[in-house]
C-alpha cells in the first residue's frame, strides 16, 4: 500500500512540474511569437531592399561618372601642361 501513495505522490509531483514547465514555455512563446517575422513583413522587406538597392546602385553610377570625368580631365589637363613645358623648354634651349 505505501508503494501505491508513493506511486501517486510521483504522479503529482510530476504533474505539477509539468505544469510549471508548460505555464513557462507558454509564456516564452508569447512574448518570441510576435516578433517573429510574416510572410507579409518579409515581402515589405524585400520590396524595401529591392528599392534601396536601385537607389544605392544608380548613386554609383553618378559617382563612377563624376569620378570618370575629373580623372579624364585631371589628364587632360596635365598633357596641355607638359606639353607647354617641353614646348617652353625648348624654346628657351634653342633659340
Amino acid at each position: 500500500m505505501n508503494a501505491n501513495i508513493g506511486g501517486q505522490q510521483d504522479d503529482k509531483r510530476y504533474a505539477v512540474d509539468m505544469d510549471a514547465r508548460l505555464t513557462a514555455l507558454e509564456t516564452r512563446l508569447d512574448t518570441i511569437l510576435p516578433t517573429l517575422a510574416t510572410k507579409v513583413g518579409i515581402e515589405q522587406l524585400r520590396l524595401e531592399m529591392t528599392t534601396k538597392l536601385d537607389d544605392l546602385r544608380v548613386d554609383m553610377q553618378r559617382m563612377y561618372a563624376s569620378a570618370l570625368r575629373w580623372t579624364i580631365g585631371t589628364l587632360v589637363t596635365l598633357v596641355v601642361a607638359q606639353s607647354a613645358l617641353i614646348v617652353s623648354v625648348l624654346r628657351v634651349s634653342h633659340p
